[in-house]
């Protein structure tokens, strides 16, 4: 069998192998049956040890590990990816990967961002956005402002949205 690993890339879910412990609390924080509320993750480790091929296998399939997964909506960006440039652009590539309206052009703000996860959870969606390489939001803070997480923290406090992160160790 040819060797799944490849430097600079992710392994693909159907090659993802392991990881049982970090995929059993990632599932778990999530878990909303037993819990009643979605919790957030951070996963930090060094470069190249598999943030990222942790991310897409729990994205493709965390059918798999939940419960009820019919409710849950996962998003996994890529905060390297030039539509994540600006925080209008990050913004329109969440509600773009949730399968939320979005304005056709134009910036999309923090209200029409917290309005569309707000409607998502009245109709009892359970948004989670796995965000890789996290640390690229920290280091823009003229892009990425304080008000984007204040308002991000708002959604998490209304049990509206969860994060999974990804970044490396300081």
């Amino acid at each position: 069998m040819p060797n799944p690993f490849h430097a600079g890339q992710h392994v693909s879910p159907a090659r993802f192998v392991g990881r049982r412990a970090e995929l059993g609390r990632l599932f778990s924080a999530l878990e909303v049956a037993h819990t009643g509320q979605l919790q957030s993750v951070s996963v930090v480790g060094p470069r190249r040890i598999g943030k990222t091929s942790l991310l897409h296998y729990a994205a493709a399939r965390y059918t798999e590990h939940l419960r009820d997964p019919r409710n849950y909506r996962f998003a996994r960006v890529n905060l390297f990816d030039a539509d994540c440039r600006t925080q209008s652009g990050l913004l329109r590539m969440m509600l773009n990967t949730l399968h939320l309206p979005a304005p056709p052009s134009g910036d999309v703000t923090l209200a029409e961002f917290q309005k569309q996860i707000r409607t998502l959870k009245a109709t009892g969606g359970l948004p989670v956005i796995l965000l890789d390489e996290f640390g690229v939001l920290c280091d823009r803070p003229d892009e990425y402002t304080t008000d984007m997480f204040d308002s991000w923290r708002a959604l998490i406090d209304e049990n509206a949205l969860a994060f999974v992160t990804a970044s490396p160790e300081a």
